[in-house]
C-alpha cells in the first residue's frame, strides 16, 4: 500500500516495529477504499495517552493492529501468554485487552485526512 492511502504519522523508534509494519504495508491491498495509518497516539477523555500502532480500513472494518515482536513460539489464552524461546518460557499478559480498551476508548476517532478539527492524536515524537 502507498501513500496517500499508506499514511505513517510518525515513524517507530524500533527496528522490529518498523520491519513489522513495512510487511504490513507491503501485503494489503492498494487500492479503494482500503486506508492505513501507522504510530499514532490519541488522548482519550480521561486525558490517558493512548498508542496505536496501526489502523486499518476495510471495506467491511477497521482494524487495530496491535505489533508485537518476540522470538520463539507463543501460546495462550484470554489473559496470558508464553513465549518459549531457545528452552526458556516467559509469561506475560495477554496484550489483547489492552488493545481493545484502547480501541473502545471515549473520545477515540481514527486519524483526520482532512478538516478544520484538531486531531485527537499525536505523533509519538510529540512525547517529552
Amino acid at each position: 500500500m502507498k501513500a496517500p492511502r499508506w499514511t505513517a504519522v510518525s515513524q517507530s523508534a524500533f527496528e522490529w516495529e518498523r520491519e513489522a509494519l513495512d510487511f504490513l504495508r507491503d501485503h494489503l491491498p492498494d487500492h479503494e477504499p482500503w486506508r492505513a495509518w501507522s504510530n499514532f497516539e490519541f488522548i482519550d477523555d480521561d486525558g490517558r495517552v493512548n498508542e496505536v500502532d496501526a489502523l486499518i480500513l476495510t471495506p467491511a472494518c477497521l482494524i487495530l493492529v496491535e505489533v508485537k515482536s518476540r522470538p520463539g513460539t507463543v501460546r495462550g489464552d484470554a489473559y496470558s501468554w508464553t513465549w518459549r524461546t531457545e528452552g526458556r518460557e516467559v509469561s506475560t499478559d495477554n496484550p489483547l485487552p489492552l488493545a481493545n480498551k484502547e480501541g473502545q476508548a471515549p473520545g477515540f476517532c481514527p486519524p483526520s485526512t482532512g478538516g478544520s478539527q484538531r486531531p485527537p492524536w499525536r505523533p509519538h515524537h510529540a512525547l517529552g
